[in-house]
């Protein structure tokens, strides 16, 4: 009987020796799991905080304080720059909460949207047409982009002004009646834009007197609500609430300084 013990012991002593590698690779995956969906809730709270693709989480480390807690730091790219972001975690392997300050992502998105506007200074206002700055205008723009490059060929140098970027441009020998004029802010946040465009008759039209009719199409914001440069420009067009190509509210052309 007491060699039986001994050697009892000794088994149990073995196995849970053997079990030992086991419990902490178990835990390891844990951990990584946890970081893995850490980084993924993450993400998720930033694109709906800022838009997606505006900050990318390229890593999560977390150390474990007490379970199920868990703090950390991630590691979050904004342009070319790299922000190191607290974060505090609280995870049974199911559940997973995250819980970031993201306000230091919002101050290095404004100053890599600023950097990357900055280099509007000193261009002529059909550089909005690169790629990298063109894809800051608004959607519905872009889709017309002939109809607007088409505008752009004699251009203005670009202006800094209430608190963005404005450019305008026309078609040669009709800058009276066929043009175009944009904004972006500082930071590339937000964009507005204006096309003018003519319209003429038709020679029977021509024949029986018919004018020309110019229409203005807007585009990233409400006519009301343009940029104050963007409505200066429109107003000295003539844009009003007959030549507006929208159901858009009534306008108001903005005071004469």
């Amino acid at each position: 009987m007491r060699t039986y013990v001994i050697v009892g012991r000794r088994i149990r002593q073995l196995l849970f020796i053997a079990l030992l590698p086991l419990a902490a690779c178990h835990s390891k995956a844990s951990i990584d799991s946890i970081r893995q969906t850490a980084a993924a809730k993450l993400q998720q709270q930033l694109d709906g905080d800022f838009g997606p693709g505006k900050a990318k989480v390229s890593a999560v480390e977390l150390v474990e304080t007490s379970a199920p807690h868990y703090d950390g730091s991630a590691t979050v790219r904004v342009g070319a720059q790299s922000v190191s972001l607290p974060v505090q975690v609280t995870s049974d392997g199911k559940t997973t909460l995250v819980s970031a300050d993201d306000a230091k992502i919002g101050t290095a998105i404004t100053a890599s949207g600023q950097s990357a506007m900055a280099v509007l200074n000193g261009k002529y206002a059909d550089y909005v047409l690169s790629p990298a700055i063109f894809s800051r205008l608004p959607a519905e723009l872009r889709a017309n982009r002939a109809t607007f490059a088409e505008r752009l060929q004699v251009v203005d140098p670009i202006e800094h002004e209430d608190g963005g970027y404005f450019g305008s441009g026309c078609l040669p020998h009709e800058c009276g009646s066929d043009g175009a004029a944009w904004f972006i802010s500082d930071d590339g946040s937000s964009a507005a834009a204006v096309i003018m465009e003519t319209d003429h008759p038709t020679a029977y039209g021509a024949a029986t007197g018919a004018p020309d009719t110019i229409t203005f199409h807007v585009y990233g914001a409400q006519p009301a609500d343009l940029p104050g440069a963007l409505a200066g420009w429109a107003s000295d067009n003539g844009m009003n609430n007959g030549n507006i190509a929208s159901d858009a509210p009534t306008y108001v052309p903005p005071a004469k300084s």
